[in-house]
């Protein structure tokens, strides 16, 4: 049967984050430490931000900030692995936040270069396989410079994924990514990612309601 009810939800993340390279091989592990996390809906409300005392408060996000996260990344297959420091906060925040509400923050952890080498000519392509927890992209280079090589990312297929369940054991919920776009700027030198926008859009099931949710 179709869904009774619709919703559909903006939800931008913004965040800052430091790195540190602490080993390198087949498969490189990166100390992952947010120094800022904002969470605003599509009214502009400020949903979180760890700038704000009242929204750390009676959290476990204070001990997650300080800790940090350990990325590991497979350098063959772009394969992400992450695992907070503090396991103890990380099951306190889940509980709090919800599956849902994990999911984002988790792709906020993101990798800070690409494991693929990116050719320097404009209109080359490429696939990125399991960036930033999407499904398959297609990198393309729309302008190089001596510093730095700018791309545009899209889905590699435009069929929805398979629906996946959201929300914990005892819920209903189930999730499929139908839209990804986005534009990066990488260092020529390092590899690493200057700057990164990508806007995704997901459809969530709930027995008989439906929705969207756009993340930034």
């Amino acid at each position: 049967d179709s869904p009774t009810g619709f919703n559909d939800v903006s939800v931008a993340m913004q965040s800052v984050m430091r790195y540190r390279v602490d080993a390198a091989g087949p498969s490189l592990k990166v100390h992952v430490q947010p120094r800022f996390i904002d969470v605003e809906d599509d009214s502009g409300y400020t949903m979180f931000s760890s700038a704000k005392p009242r929204d750390r408060r009676d959290t476990p996000v204070v001990d997650l900030m300080r800790d940090g996260f350990d990325l590991i990344v497979n350098r063959e297959s772009g394969d992400t692995r992450l695992s907070a420091v503090n396991r103890g906060a990380w099951n306190a925040f889940r509980e709090q936040a919800g599956d849902s509400q994990m999911n984002q923050f988790e792709q906020q952890m993101a990798a800070p270069a690409l494991t693929r080498n990116v050719p320097a000519r404009a209109g080359e392509q490429i696939t990125v396989d399991a960036f930033q927890g999407m499904p398959a992209l297609t990198l393309t280079v729309e302008t190089v410079d001596d510093e730095s090589v700018t791309a545009s990312l899209t889905r590699a297929n435009d069929k929805p994924t398979a629906y996946t369940k959201v929300g914990g054991a005892h819920s209903r919920a189930s999730a499929r990514v139908t839209r990804v776009h986005g534009r990066m700027r990488l260092d020529r030198d390092t590899g690493w990612i200057e700057a990164l926008t990508l806007v995704s859009e997901q459809q969530i099931n709930n027995g008989d309601k439906a929705g969207r949710m756009h993340t930034t």
